[in-house]
């Protein structure tokens, strides 16, 4: 089914049961390496302890004859996001929403549970098929790289935890996937806002086809992310979606939003205003273009944003600093949900009315 930088994945079945599974079998020349031995069965016993909608829960692990660690997942048939945007470029901005509200919640499972992913990007979401082609169906896989924080090893059994404590990455060692890795990675303990940090990368180019930077890791920190203005789009997208991602993708972790619960709020509001607010304005011309589908452009300092629509919208600038009563925030708490005094609030849904039957 598949293959990874540590492991293979096979379809397989039970031979009693009949019953289809997934198998995750370690590398061989790996299974001597301890550390990574013990990731491998902290992946498994993540699966097995963190149950949710949008991750692939784990069955039994075992060893093979000649010592391969692997274990059996349940089997999830679909591409994955990396092979749907080869094939389609991008997805509608509903199903983008929909797309960010699954994942989200998978990811803030994991971190209510001790883990950060540290791996997210469209290889590691599967999408499950459905009856309908156009129904999102999110798994998000492959725990390989996962950081595991004290809350995890709290409720874990002693003899689990592996020499020096938590899963720490070796010296000098980054973890990760250019492009989808933070500036701050490799430079402490990881924390939720990498997780969100990934999944904005992710939602940006599902919607525009394209990476919201123009360089990898350290980099980054000197940058902003591109606004959908500096993109050749055929269609803008809508302004509140593009507000929410840039929130995400702050190049400064303090700037950034905090959690994956507070990306899907944010979410939860865009997708209201695209069923409530008026049609988007069109992006002005583009301020580059990339020679391939996934190639990217030199961002410019001083690209203007992207049209602002018409209707309210929440006053933040993703990429400034901190303000000095940030830190009096709770820890739940951020910028992105404090509206200017100058401009209203949205105003609140209207329930659209049953139709009635006709009169006779």
């Amino acid at each position: 089914l598949g293959a990874g930088g540590m492991a293979d994945v096979y379809a397989a079945r039970f031979l009693a049961s009949r019953r289809k599974v997934a198998v995750k079998l370690l590398d061989p020349l790996l299974a001597g390496d301890l550390e990574l031995v013990a990731r491998f069965r902290h992946e498994f016993l993540i699966l097995t302890r963190v149950r949710h909608r949008h991750l692939v829960p784990a069955v039994d692990m075992a060893v093979t004859a000649d010592g391969q660690p692997y274990f059996t997942l349940e089997l999830i048939r679909g591409p994955t996001l990396e092979q749907r945007l080869r094939a389609a470029g991008s997805l509608p901005a509903p199903a983008v929403i929909e797309l960010g509200r699954q994942l989200c919640d998978a990811t803030a499972a994991l971190h209510r549970a001790g883990v950060i992913h540290r791996d997210i990007k469209p290889t590691n979401v599967l999408l499950a098929e459905a009856g309908d082609p156009s129904a999102i169906d999110a798994r998000l896989i492959d725990l390989g790289i996962a950081w595991l924080t004290p809350d995890y090893y709290a409720d874990t059994d002693p003899y689990m935890t592996p020499p020096g404590g938590r899963m720490a990455t070796r010296r000098g060692q980054l973890l990760g996937t250019p492009g989808y890795t933070p500036p701050e990675a490799g430079r402490g303990p990881s924390a939720p806002t990498r997780d969100v940090f990934a999944l904005g990368v992710l939602l940006y180019r599902a919607l525009t086809g394209r990476m919201p930077f123009a360089a990898p890791y350290a980099e980054l920190a000197d940058q902003a992310p591109r606004p959908f203005a500096a993109l050749r789009l055929a269609a803008a997208p809508p302004a509140a979606l593009e507000e929410v991602l840039l929130a995400a993708l702050s190049p400064d972790p303090r700037a950034r939003l905090p959690r994956a619960e507070a990306l899907a709020e944010e979410l939860e509001w865009a997708a209201d205003l695209l069923d409530d607010g008026p049609p988007v304005a069109a992006a002005g011309p583009s301020l580059a273009d990339s020679a391939a589908s996934f190639a990217l452009a030199d961002t410019q300092p001083g690209a203007p944003p992207s049209p602002v629509a018409s209707r309210p919208r929440r006053s933040r600038a993703p990429t400034a600093p901190p303000r000095p009563e940030a830190a009096a925030l709770p820890r739940d708490a951020h910028p992105l949900r404090e509206r200017s005094p100058s401009r209203p609030a949205a105003p609140p849904r209207v329930p659209r009315a049953a139709p009635q039957p006709p009169r006779s």
